[in-house]
Order: C-alpha cells, then structure tokens, then sequence
C-alpha cells in the first residue's frame, strides 16, 4: 500500500499538501487490521510522527519485503531444480536399463 501511496504523489511531488496531510490520507486508507498494525509500530501513533520517519521506516519495510520474496522466488526455483534433477536421474537409470536389456 506504501508504494502506491507514494506513487500516486510521485508525479506531482506532494500535490501541495504538507506532511502531515499525506500521513493523514495514507493512514485512513489503509483499513482496520492494517491501522491495528501500524499503531503498534509508532509510539503515540503514526500521525504523531514526522513524516521522514514514517516513509524511513515504510521504505525500509518494503525493501526487507522485497527481499524476502526474492529468497522465497529463489528458494522455490532451487527445490523444482531438485526435483527436476532427481526425475532426470531416474529417467538416465531407466534408460541405462533397458539399453542393458536390448544388449543381451
């Protein structure tokens, strides 16, 4: 929700609204379980914060997020190369065996 939030200002910079506004905006469009979440992350709630230390911290989550995905997308990719590995090598057993057949 944070990158679209700022994607949405990023054309016009801040459409002339000051700081506190935009946190204002962002914070009421995020939903309940989502508000829940955020005041547990700012003491004294988010709209109490300077705006540089909300985007700081959203910013930083979003890149940890996206890291982790990566490692998940990567992990996922490494255990279908093990399966696709065994079944290769289980296709090469099967085919060593039957040439052994037909040689005899």
């Amino acid at each position: 929700m944070w990158l679209k939030f700022k994607a949405v200002l990023e054309p016009s910079s801040s459409h002339g609204m000051i700081d506190k506004a935009l946190l204002e905006c962002f914070y009421r469009g995020l939903g309940p379980e989502n508000i829940s979440i955020t005041d547990q992350l700012f003491t004294g709630g988010m709209l109490h914060q300077p705006y540089e230390v909300v985007a700081n911290l959203f910013d930083g989550m979003v890149e940890t997020n996206k890291e982790a995905q990566k490692k998940h997308e990567w992990d996922a990719l490494v255990a279908q190369v093990d399966i696709l590995s065994k079944r290769v090598m289980e296709l090469e057993a099967q085919a060593t065996e039957k040439d052994k057949h037909f040689s005899l």
